[in-house]
């Protein structure tokens, strides 16, 4: 029971981490975006593909 837990724990701190880490995203994404800053929105991108996994 204690494993089952700790596993359901982390699955939530997972998931808390990822909002956060799309929150962020999203504010920098619209900034490079208004500022055509091409090489970050395709930095932002492959960060996203790594979040997502």
């Amino acid at each position: 029971m204690e494993y089952f837990d700790t596993m359901e724990k982390i699955k939530q701190k997972r998931l808390e981490c990822k909002l956060v880490v799309l929150e962020n995203f999203e504010s920098n994404f619209k900034d490079a975006l208004h500022k055509g800053d091409s090489a970050m929105v395709l930095a932002l991108a492959e960060s996203l593909k790594a979040v997502i996994k």
